[in-house]
């Protein structure tokens, strides 16, 4: 599609084909093998769901129209609460220094434990390549982190400078909450000022925040879009989607959820923007995969098949990721560090079969954090219990391992191949 600058603006943005660093091979040894020697181990990993849903190239043609959360797969919450407390979510916390926050502080002194990724974070990869995180949420990170005096990007890098490995080369930040859509000037000098090449951006009403849509939230996401455009920040529209489980499974909110999903999905074809999808199916007893029937049915209606898509944390089998390849070819599928785990069988074997041109690493920060690592910081949860908070960056580097052990692929060449994915779906030239 063209835009009012003139051409195709996701071929222009494209870097096209990266080249293939030759270097030293570092492949994961076999059982009982150590990490030294420029190889790294066998890691039995797997990872724990463990934070409860927080409230929350070339500019693309970006006009003024009328139009213009998240996953909770962790625990129930009141998610009326997380939209409606405006002042809470946006309190400067920096000069707090109550007990609570001294004590979350001491929890993580010594920094974060990479237990056997040690190496793996502390050596730059052969021939020094980078990865992307291609799906995080910095923002609900940092929400979580405030009461420790974390308020923005460098906040956390300075805070915990071992989840930056040498080979973390960037990430995609993930607006969903319609609070956060509509907040571009407070999160201008929290994640966008001076993170050029480090950190680019996505806007889309997360389908667990539906009843929130209205038309303030789509005007203030349409000036967040806008003006992230013009700083050549943005890159697609997204997660949007469907999430038919718990408090969603009702056919009100079902139907609240696609009439919301058609009108993004307008939007961004209208912006000609490379879409980002969650699709959650019922999981509960006797559930059923109808979101992936209805996501899939949408998506043929009011997408061209040529479009690019990003299937965020894709859970699915491979013939179901089959057959969206089948129908859009430029679509690629993101996978987060519980592919480490033996819950996701599905997932596991997707990522087997799967070519590696169609895979994206995600960390999906704040909320997996790698079994065979400690010592994560704590959300202040109030009366709650609180949870540890997955940093997000150098997680996907986790990903990344386990998904060279399941392909049998280098290490290097994983990163390296889906880096390249993600700089082309997302249009991204650095």
């Amino acid at each position: 599609m063209n835009n009012a600058l003139g051409g195709d603006s996701r071929q222009a943005r494209s870097p096209g084909i990266l080249q293939l660093n030759r270097g030293p091979v570092l492949r994961p040894s076999g059982p009982g093998g150590g990490a030294g020697g420029g190889r790294v181990g066998v890691i039995q990993t797997g990872y724990m769901r463990n934070a409860r849903f927080e409230d929350g190239g070339g500019r693309r043609d970006y006009d003024q129209g009328g139009d213009g959360g998240y996953r909770d797969n962790r625990d129930n919450h009141n998610q009326n609460n997380n939209n409606n407390n405006n002042g809470n979510n946006f309190r400067d916390s920096r000069n707090r220094n109550n007990s609570e926050s001294n004590s979350l502080r001491n929890r993580t002194q010594g920094g974060i434990n990479l237990g056997p990724y040690e190496e793996l974070f502390r050596n730059p990869l052969p021939g020094g390549v980078k990865f992307i995180d291609s799906h995080a949420h910095w923002c609900f990170t940092i929400k979580k982190l405030q009461s420790q005096g974390i308020e923005t990007y460098r906040d956390m890098r300075n805070s915990f400078p071992e989840m930056f490995p040498p080979s973390f080369g960037g990430s995609i930040q993930v607006f969903c909450l319609p609070l956060y859509l509509k907040s571009y000037d407070h999160w201008y000098r929290k994640l966008i000022e001076g993170t050029e090449n480090e950190l680019w951006f996505t806007y889309g009403c997360h389908p667990n925040f539906v009843d929130d849509w209205n038309d303030d939230v789509k005007q203030g996401m349409s000036y967040s879009m806008r003006t992230a455009n013009e700083l050549d920040r943005l890159v697609g529209l997204g997660e949007i989607g469907l999430d038919y489980n718990r408090q969603n499974n009702n056919e009100e909110k079902k139907r609240r959820q696609r009439d919301v999903f058609k009108v993004q999905l307008e939007m961004a074809v209208r912006h000609n923007l490379p879409i980002v999808i969650h699709c959650r199916n019922d999981e509960g007893h006797g559930g059923n995969n109808q979101a992936e029937l209805d996501c899939f049915d949408i998506m043929t209606q009011h997408v061209p098949h040529d479009w690019k898509i990003h299937r965020h944390c894709f859970r699915g089998s491979f013939s179901e990721a089959n057959k969206w390849m089948d129908h859009f070819p430029k679509v690629a599928f993101g996978f987060t560090p519980c592919i480490g785990g033996n819950k996701d069988l599905m997932a596991r074997d997707a990522v087997k079969q799967l070519p590696l041109e169609k895979i994206l690493l995600e960390t999906d920060a704040p909320y997996y954090t790698p079994a065979a690592m400690s010592n994560f910081p704590m959300e202040s949860a109030g009366d709650k219990q609180p949870r540890k908070v997955a940093i997000p960056g150098g997680i996907a580097l986790v990903t990344a391992h386990e998904i060279s052990k399941l392909k049998d692929i280098p290490l290097e060449v994983v990163v390296e191949r889906t880096r390249e994915n993600t700089l082309k779906l997302y249009g991204i030239v650095i």
